[in-house]
């Protein structure tokens, strides 16, 4: 490929997923990087549905502080879209919380 070349983005990259729904809520009520968050999180999860990731890697991956990354996940907790589940004096597991908020991103149909 070449620069300035057209492409789809779908059809070639890897990447987080962060709900349609939950990227749309407000920033004054979960920030960008707390929706980001979401995203790595997802990105970690398992296919028994068990996400083991510690603070210093999401830091890495969102580009920001582990102190930020601590805030974010403290989000994510107070409004339901996670649960953090305390497995060791310092690990966690993420388990994620259906939410309401969620609903609106179901794949009813597809919107493309």
């Amino acid at each position: 490929m070449k620069v300035g070349e057209p492409y789809n983005p779908r059809a070639i990259f890897r990447g987080i997923f962060i709900p349609e729904s939950l990227a749309r809520i407000p920033c004054s009520t979960l920030s960008l990087g707390a929706k980001v968050c979401f995203g790595w999180l997802s990105w970690h999860i398992n296919d028994d549905g068990e996400c083991f990731v510690n603070r210093e890697t999401l830091a890495v991956e969102v580009g920001v502080s582990v102190s930020s990354v601590r805030d974010y996940l403290r989000e994510l907790e107070t409004h339901e879209f996670i649960k953090r589940i305390r497995t060791g004096p310092h690990s966690n597991e993420y388990e994620f919380s259906w939410h309401e908020v969620l609903e609106a991103s179901l794949r009813k149909k597809d919107r493309h």
